[in-house]
């Protein structure tokens, strides 16, 4: 093995510990419900609590949810979860679990999307004021003669 792969080596090792060292936790308020039947699968409900967006989250996944409060690595996460489910958590769901959290703003990282708001936008302005022509006619001082049809 050649210095060069050493080094690279030792460089994905320490980002691995280091993303490894990572204790996630649950932003403050979110709720998650108790089990329920949708169909054949069993489900669990997760609520934002400023916005009040909700999901849904399996089984399993809500086991991994109880589990970050900030205080259990990456490690110590598997390693439940393998106990639990006699199976080991794959990094991929681990990663992709972590990204669903941090998408719906269950995560304190990161900053939520601003629900649009349901009233509908205001008119544009017209007239003068928008810097058009005035929509009121004007009318012949006399009177209007009935010469054209637009006033």
């Amino acid at each position: 093995m050649s210095a060069v792969d050493r080094t690279s080596n030792d460089r994905s090792a320490a980002g691995g510990s280091a993303a490894r060292a990572y204790r996630p936790a649950m932003r403050p308020g979110v709720l998650i419900g108790p089990p329920v039947l949708r169909g054949p699968r069993t489900v669990h409900l997760v609520k934002h609590p400023v916005s009040g967006a909700a999901f849904e989250v399996g089984p399993k996944e809500r086991f991994v949810m109880g589990l970050l409060d900030g205080t259990r690595d990456a490690d110590d996460v598997v390693a439940a979860y393998a106990e639990r489910f006699r199976l080991r958590l794959p990094e991929a769901q681990w990663t992709r679990l972590l990204g669903l959290l941090g998408a719906r703003g269950c995560s304190p990282g990161r900053r939520t999307r601003r629900r649009p708001s349901r009233r509908p936008p205001a008119p544009a302005p017209s007239g003068r004021a928008a810097g058009g022509r005035s929509r009121t006619r004007t009318r012949p001082p006399g009177g209007c003669t009935g010469c054209c049809r637009r006033c």
